[in-house]
């Protein structure tokens, strides 16, 4: 595909915006450690346990992306992790419980590593060539592009309206990138019922 034509610069922004938004995870919560420990009464050491259970699905997440890409297609993996991502941080934004916040924090690091590797394999995907090799740079270039607003962004809606609203950064910033995903053609998307 060419990036100078119109459905390549649509796929090539809907790539860069997925991997950008894929890079929110510890950029978002770092900023709001002060106001996690303040609000559940944990030590600094528990308060350190949202990066950690965020990070853990990653080790298992792998081999079980790989398996329902391949009987399910890009696009139902892809939007079901956006969907899943979404219900996880509206659940740590509205909790009161340690414990709970944990476990949303995690089903949003499970959620949260398909969308990473995707926006890689979408560039394999949709670019060939040197093309391919320049975009692939691109992606990277977006994701750390994230790592570097996120705080900036979740800091911002701490200071402006509450830290919990934050948290709701990652469904906010993520529906206008589930219908531009929705329109992005993908191959191997199959039928549930195949």
């Amino acid at each position: 595909m060419n990036t100078g034509s119109g459905s390549g610069r649509f796929s090539l922004f809907t790539i860069f915006y997925l991997s950008c938004f894929a890079a929110f995870g510890n950029p978002l919560i770092i900023p709001l450690y002060s106001r996690i420990m303040e609000h559940f009464q944990v030590s600094p050491i528990e308060v350190s346990l949202p990066i950690s259970v965020y990070a853990l699905p990653g080790a298992c997440d792998i081999p079980v992306l790989g398996f329902l890409q391949d009987k399910m297609g890009r696009k139902p993996v892809l939007v079901g992790s956006l969907l899943l991502c979404f219900a996880a941080s509206i659940g740590m934004a509205l909790t009161d419980s340690f414990s709970v916040f944990l476990l949303a924090r995690g089903l949003q690091g499970f959620a949260v590593v398909p969308l990473e590797s995707l926006s890689h394999t979408l560039i394999t995907d949709h670019f060939e060539g040197p093309e391919r090799v320049r975009n692939i740079g691109r992606n990277t270039s977006a994701r750390y592009i994230g790592a570097a607003v996120f705080p900036l962004l979740s800091s911002g809606c701490m200071v402006v309206f509450h830290w919990r609203v934050s948290l709701l950064l990652p469904p906010l910033l993520g529906l206008p990138l589930l219908f531009l995903c929705l329109r992005l053609t993908m191959p191997y998307t199959r039928s549930l019922f195949h």
